[in-house]
């Protein structure tokens, strides 16, 4: 299905008004992006880009098709190539949306989002980009708002927190 096209067409679907079409989209992109390395490289590699559109629906939808385009980032992050990464850190500011999801008290949220800024760093780790990523961070201003996370309501919240915190603050 990759092979055949299917990654740009489902990107031109998430621009159809539909917020039902749009979160099935995201759950079918979501599917990809949980794909072996092949698979997740094809979903960055496609033109046109989809990952912009799925950056735009995760800043401006719904919670329920929000939470849906945070599965496609979250699911990427973990096998994606690190030229990947740095587009998506340099180029589509992704450290920027995901911060700008922590003052949104929706647990499902928050959890994905935390989970993305671990694996962001985690993948950076790997490469010892750590020093970088925690500069963007803090030039958000997201370091408190992830600390101050470690106090919400929700325990799932809490322990992505508690474990982002550990490893790399």
């Amino acid at each position: 299905m990759i092979d055949a096209g299917v990654i740009p067409a489902l990107g031109e679907l998430l621009e159809m008004d539909r917020k039902a079409i749009r979160q099935e989209v995201c759950l079918a992109l979501s599917n990809i992006t949980a794909g072996n390395s092949e698979q997740v490289q094809a979903f960055f590699d496609a033109t046109p880009p989809v990952f912009p559109k799925v950056l735009e629906i995760v800043r401006t939808s719904t919670t329920d098709v929000r939470t849906e385009a945070l599965w496609v980032v979250v699911n990427g992050l973990d096998s994606c190539s690190w030229e990947s990464i740095l587009y998506l850190v340099d180029t589509l500011q992704v450290l920027c949306v995901l911060c700008e999801l922590l003052s949104i008290d929706n647990a499902a949220i928050l959890s994905v989002a935390l989970q993305c800024v671990h694996l962001l760093l985690k993948r950076a780790a790997d490469k010892d980009q750590v020093a970088r990523f925690i500069a963007v961070l803090t030039d958000l201003n997201a370091i408190g708002a992830i600390e101050n996370l470690h106090s919400h309501w929700s325990s799932e919240v809490r322990q992505v927190t508690s474990s982002l915190l550990e490893a790399f603050f």
